[in-house]
This record gives C-alpha cells, sequence and structure tokens, in this order.
C-alpha cells in the first residue's frame, strides 16, 4: 500500500461491536502519534463502528465464520498487503483473558477463581493501555454530516419528546432482559413525551410478543415515527448520540452510548462496574442482584449455566437467572433518576 511514508500499525479485532469499539482509544493513539492505522475486523461490525473514524487508514474484512487456520491465512494476506510495522492480533485480549466461553476450561472452574482473576480489572484500560501501550480509555465513534442532520431534523420534529432507547439483547444469552415489556410500560408512564426506541434483536419469547402489544412500541427494530425503515446496525450505534437515555446491558449499543454524554443505564451481568462502565460519563450501572453475578461467563444457548426455566417463580423460557433477578422496577426508578439529572 503506497502513498504514505508513515509507520504502519494493523490491529485485527474480529469480533462483536462492543469488542472493535474497544481498541478506538488506541486506534486515536495511534495515529496522534504518526501511525497510519490498519484495522482488519468482520464486515458488518467494521461499517457499523469505523465509518467516518479519521485515524482509519483502511478496513480489512475479515471472515465471520471460519476455521483458526483459515483465519490466520487471511490475516497473512492482509499483513502482506499493508506491510505494517507492528501488528496486533487482539482475539483472546478481554474474550479469554477475563470473559469465557464454554469451551475454555476456565468456563468450568470455581466463580471465585474467575472472580480473583478478572474483577479488578478494566477491559478499556487493560486492552488500551497495558496491551497496546495507549492513554486513552474511552471508547470514540465518528457521526457523518448526514447522519446528524437526518438526526438534527428528527429532533426539531418532535421538540420536547423525550426518547429513550432500549437496547433488547446482546451477544450472549445472559444478555438477555425477559421483562422489557413491563420496564416499557413503566418508562411510558414516567411522562406523555416519552417515546421508546427498541434496538437490537427481539427479546425472547413471550417478552416479544408481550411488545408487540404496546401502544408505540415496534420491536422490529423500526423507526418510532415511520413504519416503514427499518434500522440498521449503524442506525442503533448513532442513535445513542441523540437520545436522551440508553437502557440495556453490556452489549455493544451500550458501549456506544459511552462515546457521548448521553445519560446511560448498563444492566451488568456477566462483568461489574470496574470492569466496564467505570470511567463512563452519566452512566447508571445495574449490578444483578444474583449470587453468581459477575460470573465472567459468555454463556451460548445450550451452554451450562444457571437457568431460570426450572424455576416456579419464573415462566420465561430460556431467561438466564442473573438477568431474571433485576426487577423492571429498579430499571424504572433509575431511569427516572438520570432523566432527572439530564
Amino acid at each position: 500500500m503506497g502513498g504514505s511514508n508513515k509507520p504502519r500499525v494493523l490491529l485485527i479485532r474480529d469480533a462483536a461491536v462492543g469488542d472493535a469499539l474497544m481498541i478506538t482509544p488506541a486506534i486515536h493513539d495511534f495515529a496522534e502519534r504518526g501511525y497510519d492505522v490498519h484495522v482488519a475486523c468482520k464486515k458488518h461490525v467494521g461499517a457499523a463502528v469505523y465509518a467516518f473514524n479519521p485515524h482509519i487508514a483502511s478496513c480489512h474484512e475479515l471472515p465471520t465464520s471460519e476455521t483458526m487456520e483459515q483465519r490466520q491465512q487471511r490475516i497473512d494476506e492482509i499483513i502482506a498487503r499493508v506491510k505494517p510495522d507492528i501488528h496486533v492480533d487482539l482475539a483472546f485480549s478481554c474474550e479469554g483473558a477475563f470473559l469465557y466461553h464454554s469451551d475454555n476450561p476456565m468456563y468450568h472452574e470455581s466463580i471465585e477463581l474467575r472472580r480473583a482473576i478478572a474483577q479488578d480489572t478494566n477491559y478499556y484500560e487493560h486492552i488500551n493501555k497495558r496491551v497496546l501501550g495507549c492513554e486513552r480509555t474511552l471508547p470514540e465513534m465518528y457521526i457523518g454530516a448526514e447522519e446528524d442532520r437526518r438526526w438534527t431534523q428528527i429532533r426539531a420534529n418532535t421538540l420536547g419528546s423525550i426518547f429513550i432507547q432500549v437496547q433488547l439483547t446482546g451477544s450472549s444469552i445472559n444478555k438477555c432482559y425477559p421483562f422489557w415489556p413491563e420496564v416499557i410500560k413503566g418508562l411510558q408512564q414516567l411522562s406523555s413525551r416519552v417515546i421508546v426506541i427498541t434496538t437490537g434483536d427481539p427479546a425472547i419469547g413471550p417478552a416479544f410478543e408481550a411488545m408487540c402489544l404496546i401502544p408505540g412500541v415496534n420491536p422490529r427494530r423500526m423507526w418510532p415515527w415511520c413504519s416503514e425503515q427499518k434500522m440498521t446496525l449503524r442506525d442503533s450505534l448513532v442513535a445513542t448520540k441523540y437520545v436522551d437515555l440508553v437502557i440495556g446491558p453490556e452489549t455493544g449499543v451500550v458501549n456506544a452510548a459511552a462515546c457521548w454524554d448521553t445519560p446511560k443505564l448498563v444492566l451488568l451481568t456477566h462483568s461489574n462496574c470496574r470492569n466496564l462502565t467505570e470511567g463512563w460519563k452519566r452512566c447508571i450501572p445495574i449490578q444483578s442482584p444474583a449470587k453468581c453475578s459477575p460470573c465472567y461467563r459468555i454463556v451460548s444457548a445450550g451452554d451450562p449455566c444457571n437457568y431460570i426455566s426450572d424455576d416456579e417463580n419464573y415462566d420465561i423460557a430460556g431467561a438466564m437467572r442473573c438477568m431474571a433477578e433485576i426487577p423492571p422496577e429498579l430499571i424504572i426508578n433509575n431511569a427516572r433518576r438520570a432523566l432527572e439529572l439530564c
């Protein structure tokens, strides 16, 4: 790749949205220190997270599904093309180091051991300061002129409205909250001016069906003011800058809200506030009261964990105890508090 005599750094981060945001402080730092910064990531994640970022020289696609050998072959091809002076593979800088999938032996170790390893570590500090040697630790996103114009017009057309963005789910089932219908109804009762935007995949089972019946809420990721325009992942991330409050689990959209002064409520299950939200502006962390939280597990469907489906106190099959033990009224009361602080 010609055209620049600057040293080149290649950051390889083929994970989900939150993980991609987690390296944006280092991207800025490397660029400020005179590097051409190149990133390798999943295509849909790069398009959503890194659009309009002035500190990125190029973005390279990594396949979303591949064997380790195929992944390494693709990385070798990118390295040959970019010819970086430094390249860092960040695949196991957070997941695998502090958060564990069920195929990792640490997933099956005692919760006390996992907590001893992870509970005092901030993920942003670890990746950006310890692994990459950079100073910045807060995530960054950049907004295009057309995106800003559209949202400025939306807010002008809905003057006086209170926009609350609710992120329904995350990348694992311990980020699926089963009582969003109750929460959303409570949010609407806070003020007649409240407009709820739901983003992310539809909530699980009965919760999704119940949400379809709530006036003014469409959990199929539609814009609330236009019944035909479906929100993209990029739309969901950009919205976090312009709404009045973001509520959701420890997932990508909520990490995007950390780029701005937007008030945010973060439902914490596998991690604690030191791990993720420390240093975020206008943030109210809500830690699950479940005795197994934080567990430092990333739970996929079928993984062994403490489901609530066999508990007579709950009837939302497939939801996790850590999420189900967060009472809706706790979220609603903290939303009221957050809006009063605006």
